[in-house]
């Protein structure tokens, strides 16, 4: 019965993207901290370990139950 909330802004500069849930949230702290190599070989870290692969810049809000991604555009 939860809700996910989004929001994309797209700019000249950089896409903006945050992303909520109504869930408890995690401890944001021990996942970014886990290697990318354990987590791509456990069960759960596989999602964090790509987001901070693909996108510059990677925040949680202080309960983890919402993220947010910045991926900065070269103007042409």
């Amino acid at each position: 019965d939860r809700r996910v909330h989004f929001d994309a802004r797209l700019m000249r500069d950089l896409i903006r993207i945050v992303i909520r849930d109504e869930g408890r949230g995690f401890d944001t702290r021990a996942a970014l901290q886990e290697q990318a190599s354990d987590a791509m070989t456990s069960e759960h870290g596989r999602g964090l370990v790509l987001m901070r692969n693909f996108m510059d810049k990677v925040t949680f809000n202080g309960s983890g139950n919402e993220v947010t991604l910045i991926k900065q555009c070269l103007p042409r």
